[in-house]
């Protein structure tokens, strides 16, 4: 589930369409789950497009085209929007740990080894990635909080 993806307008507007807090990141895989939750069929076509990733405001390091922030934040809220109710709390803080920790961490000390990175730009990557995991865990609290 991801880019190139195309929807019925009507599908859509049945389950409110894109979740605006996704920037980039896991935005079209939460429209995919809330489509199947409402009963639609996703269907998968095997085709191979190749993506030249443009500058963007969510590109700041052209060199790494990553936005640790979004990628943290993003994971964070979604794990929350979809996985919070169904496991235990313990369970579920310590799967979305690991995943932060794969997805986030290892790869920005990964890329200290394989871009010959400095400090200072893996700390503030990790720093991003902090930062995007706490408003992340905030939102999707809040999605909770107005439940009730």
């Amino acid at each position: 589930m991801g880019t190139n993806s195309s929807y019925r307008k009507d599908c859509l507007e049945k389950i409110n369409g894109y979740d605006e807090f996704f920037e980039y990141f896991l935005d079209e895989t939460d429209l995919c789950l809330r489509l199947i939750q409402a009963g639609y069929e996703i269907h998968y076509s095997d085709v191979i497009v190749d993506h030249y990733p443009q500058p963007s405001h969510n590109r700041h390091d052209q060199r790494h085209l990553t936005c640790w922030f979004s990628i943290a934040k993003n994971t964070t809220y979604f794990a929350i929007k979809h996985a919070f109710n169904q496991i235990p709390l313990p369970i579920f803080c310590i799967r979305l740990t690991l995943l932060l920790t794969y997805r986030c961490f290892l790869r920005i000390i990964r890329l200290k080894f394989t871009h010959h990175l400095s400090d200072p730009p893996i700390w503030q990557y990790i720093q991003d990635s902090i930062r995007g995991a706490h408003l992340g865990w905030q939102a999707g609290m809040n999605l909770y909080a107005n439940k009730t």
